[in-house]
Parts: C-alpha cells; sequence; structure tokens
C-alpha cells in the first residue's frame, strides 16, 4: 500500500524504513489487507507473547508470583500481629478503665449513703 512519508515521497509501505526508538508523538503504520491504518503509540499495548523475551519472563513468572505471594503473606501476617497487640492492649486499657469506674462508682454510692444517713434529718 502506498503512503507519503516526511520527504513527500510516496512510499510502498513495505519499503519503508525501519527505526529503533519510539517517541512521544509517534504513530505506527498498520498494514492490512484492507489498506494502511495509522495506530497512535499512546493507545498500542504490547502483549508479552509479543515480546523477545517472553520464554525468559515465562521461566521466571513463578518465581515473581511466588516471591509477591511471600512478600504479602509476610506483610499481612505482620499487620495482623500488629492489630491483635495494639487490640490486646486496648482491651487492657478498656479493662483498667472499668475497674477504675467501678471503683469510683462504689466510691460515689458509699459516699452518698454516709452522706444521706448523716444529713437525713436536714432532707
Amino acid at each position: 500500500m502506498p503512503c507519503v512519508g516526511q520527504n513527500k515521497l510516496v512510499y510502498n509501505t513495505q519499503e519503508l524504513p525501519s527505526v529503533v526508538n519510539l517517541n512521544v508523538g509517534d504513530k505506527f503504520i498498520i498494514d492490512t489487507l484492507d489498506g494502511p491504518y495509522v495506530v497512535d503509540y499512546k493507545n498500542f499495548i504490547f502483549d508479552i507473547e509479543q515480546t523477545t523475551f517472553s520464554d525468559i519472563f515465562r521461566k521466571h513468572s513463578t518465581d515473581i508470583t511466588e516471591i509477591v505471594n511471600k512478600a504479602a503473606e509476610k506483610n499481612f501476617t505482620q499487620k495482623y500481629d500488629d492489630f491483635q497487640r495494639e487490640a490486646g492492649e486496648g482491651l487492657v486499657y478498656i479493662n483498667s478503665l472499668q475497674t477504675q469506674l467501678s471503683s469510683i462508682v462504689e466510691s460515689l454510692s458509699n459516699t452518698y449513703v454516709t452522706l444521706k444517713e448523716r444529713y437525713s434529718s436536714i432532707l
């Protein structure tokens, strides 16, 4: 299929020169049986199968998955342990407050009874 290059010459897409690097604003020319199409680089997604390192990636993907899972598990376990410790400390504090409040209520109750007995004649 013909297309026009920067130098305004008409090329067959099979004769276009290759580039090594892609830059912002570059576009791909896709030559299909229906004719040539332009694809903006920002809308282009490479599948792992379309790379030259797919075999190497597949070999190491199991290792990568195991490492990620172990890291996630360790992080979760650590956070769970921290949560349990902090929750335990919180419960101890709440129990301590409850004991103190019970003591205060008992003391106030005793004071009320004492005051009532002493000053019942005034009331």
